[in-house]
């Protein structure tokens, strides 16, 4: 063997050795605390056991959103905490709810997406049995009921009864409808649709128990909507619709039979329910969408007007739904109460009777928590996170303790967000257009320390990093398109800021890094993109520069990082001690898409640039520890680390969101990772929640060379 070869070998078996990082079992950072769910919850429907409710909705709280589900007594009280999760399936594209129903000992929920149905079994004690599945595909279904045995669809042209397992035992052919609706006494079945046959007409389709047609009668009006009313007071059916000729809404008193056996004008009504001696009716108003409540006989007509239960959705449609246990309703809907104007409830309310309502929250979860930061004083660390209503923070001991139950709530502000250790604090600095603002937090109370300072005016982005002595501002204020360096004091920001990126750059997400004897400052430059709408459109490109411990611009022109006619964004800046490294994921729409790296050397050379990851990907922390660097990225909703020796490590890959990341390296310990996932244990309730995990000492694995 020649010294060549020999050499060649020793170099092929070093490059198949890759140190693969392990990381400690995940952590919370906090305990949680429960109230509203964030997001939408909406679209209510109800079953009943005969002794309990089920209601169940739709629900925006994660991502991706889900169905849940709760179990309510007839006196109001909720039953499963923050709900029963039933995980996307077919429903995850355009979803509706068909209903909820009582069959077979369990509660099945039914949910359409486009042509398909989906179902879900959920037991009396509140487990969820059967996951999600596709029981139907092939036609767009409108609506669904069941007895004890049978559940019926209708859909576009056809009726189809299926057993309680989803499995198909009768389908019926059925005039094409613009609108459909369907009810059941319990034993037979009623369908009602809006058809166009040449005129308008109202068809009304009664089937057995088995869900096959015996009748069916044709009734000339002019109907719109998404179909006739239809309840039930256990052998006759009451069928409500509005009637565009009339100009006022009909009430027809209907056999099992399809024989109209009264017929009266009546209130339009979204929701009916047999209390023994009458329907308890429910009624959307307008404009105010309040959702109100009257008493109507058998054959439609008003017992009791209706009275107020409680507010709805202001501007949106609200359809109620009911269901009678033998003793009690419970009423269902959507509110808009929320703070953010997309912020839909469900809530309910148990009556017996018009008036003795009151309405109640059904849906709940642990508080949300994003965009967490670390930093470290190397014995403890602090992390930090934003909450709809404000920032907190917690300190987290060597070992991984909590110290401050649900956070150390810091500000009721927030957008950007840092985090870093000063020598004597921990300062945690956000900010945006309101301004960039900084409290300091003593590490061994976990107390704020004075009030928060100021430390810019509106702001499009910052960086707050800590260099030799005294930490330093990176800022793009809003009144300038270029990149600032300020130094921080205790008190606020000190003397003036430092252009860094020229002023014929509009800049972008600063992003700087220190290694002990000059700055690298990295950005993106944003170009306009030729569209005509408003806001206007961009693009960017990343550059850097360097700074010296002065504050001083080493580079007389910045350095190109990634100039492409494509998007460069995100910039992340780490350093070893000595070279820096710059992180940027870049869009280009093909297979090229994902996050890059260039090593960056004292004298300003640049390295080509690397491949981290393909796909849809995104860089979200960067660290050195004097060793080697660690990154962490999004991918496809999961996030994962890297020490850029062709290694990748699962920090959270789950079916749900993970989307945040930010890493520490402490002085003595591992890197510490802290990051968010949609929690979907009932302990947390299915919202994002801030983790931590631990990488353990590299172990070395061979590869074996193909």
């Amino acid at each position: 063997m020649t010294r060549a070869m020999f050499i060649s070998l020793v170099v092929l078996l070093a490059s198949a050795v890759v140190a693969t990082a392990q990381l400690t079992p995940e952590q919370p950072v906090s305990t949680p605390r429960y109230g509203p769910a964030p997001g939408d919850q909406f679209a209510p429907v109800v079953a009943t056991n005969g002794s309990e409710f089920l209601v169940a909705w739709f629900d925006g709280r994660g991502i991706p959103g889900a169905i849940y589900a709760n179990r309510v007594t007839r006196d109001g009280r909720i039953l499963d905490g923050t709900g029963i999760r039933i995980p996307p399936d077919t429903y995850s594209v355009g979803p509706r709810l068909l209903g909820a129903f009582f069959i077979d000992g369990a509660y099945a929920l039914l949910y359409a997406s486009s042509e398909r149905v989906g179902m879900a079994r959920i037991s009396e004690n509140g487990e969820l049995i059967e996951a999600p599945r596709t029981i139907f595909e092939g036609q767009f279904v409108r609506a669904a009921a069941a007895n004890r045995s049978r559940i019926v669809l209708v859909a576009e042209t056809e009726i189809d009864a299926l057993n309680s397992r989803g499995e198909l035992v009768e389908r019926t052919p059925m005039p094409s409808a613009y609108g459909v609706s369907i009810g059941t006494n319990g034993t037979s079945f009623l369908v009602g649709t809006f058809t166009f046959d040449g005129t308008n007409s109202v068809y009304l389709i009664a089937l057995d128990a088995n869900g096959k047609q015996t009748d069916i009668t044709r009734v000339g009006a002019s109907a719109s909507g998404d179909g006739p009313i239809i309840g039930s007071d256990g052998k006759d059916y009451l069928v409500i619709y509005d009637d565009a000729r009339r100009g006022a809404p009909i009430a027809l008193a209907v056999s099992p039979h399809v024989e109209i056996r009264s017929s009266t004008i009546s209130g339009y009504y979204s929701a009916l329910v047999w209390t023994g001696d009458a329907y308890l009716a429910t009624t959307t108003t307008t404009p105010t969408q309040q959702i109100a409540m009257a008493s109507l006989d058998r054959t439609g007509t008003v017992i009791q007007p209706a009275q107020v239960l409680g507010s709805g959705t202001p501007g949106t449609v609200n359809q109620p739904a009911a269901a009678w246990d033998g003793n009690e309703a419970l009423i269902a809907w959507t509110i808009g109460s929320q703070p953010d104007p997309y912020g839909y409830e469900v809530v309910g309310a148990i009556a017996r009777r018009v008036g003795d309502a009151t309405p109640f929250r059904i849906p709940s979860s642990s508080n949300m928590q994003e965009r967490p930061v670390i930093a470290t004083s190397r014995s403890q660390d602090l992390v930090a996170w934003a909450e709809p209503d404000g920032i907190y923070a917690s300190r987290i001991t060597a070992e991984g303790v909590p110290l401050d139950g649900g956070g150390i709530q810091i500000t009721q502000e927030g957008q950007t967000l840092r985090a870093i250790y000063d020598g004597a604090a921990y300062i945690v600095a956000w900010g945006g257009y309101d301004g960039v603002k900084a409290q300091r937090i003593d590490p061994n109370t976990g107390s704020l320390v004075g009030p928060a300072v100021d430390l810019a005016g509106c702001s499009r982005s910052f960086d707050l990093v800590m260099g030799a002595d005294s930490p330093v501002l990176f800022v793009v204020p809003c009144s300038d398109n270029r990149v600032f360096a300020q130094r921080m004091g205790v008190s606020g920001v000190v003397g003036a800021g430092v252009p860094v990126s020229p002023a014929d750059i509009f800049a972008d997400q600063p992003r700087a890094a220190w290694n002990g004897s000059q700055w690298l400052v990295a950005w993106i430059k944003l170009i306009p993109l030729p569209l005509l709408i408003s806001p206007p459109a961009y693009r960017g490109n990343v550059y850097a520069t360097r700074m010296s411990a002065a504050l001083t611009v080493v580079d007389v022109q910045p350095l190109p990082i990634a100039v492409s006619d494509f998007f460069e964004s995100s910039p992340l800046v780490a350093t070893s001690g000595n070279e820096f490294a710059i992180a940027w994921s870049h869009d280009s729409f093909n297979e090229q898409t994902g996050v890059y790296l260039r090593r960056v050397q004292g004298d300003g050379s640049v390295s080509e640039p690397s491949v981290v990851t393909r796909g849809r990907s995104a860089a979200t922390s960067f660290i050195g520890d004097g060793r080697r660097y660690a990154l962490t990225y999004t991918r496809n909703g999961d996030l994962f680390l890297t020490h850029l020796a062709g290694d990748e490590v699962p920090i959270s890959a789950t079916a749900t969101d993970e989307r945040y990341a930010s890493l520490v390296a402490p002085a003595g310990r591992p890197p510490r990772i802290v990051y968010t996932r949609v929690a979907t244990e009932p302990e947390y309730g299915g919202v994002s929640r801030v983790f931590m995990r631990d990488e353990i000492g590299p172990r070395r694995r061979s590869v074996r060379s193909r």
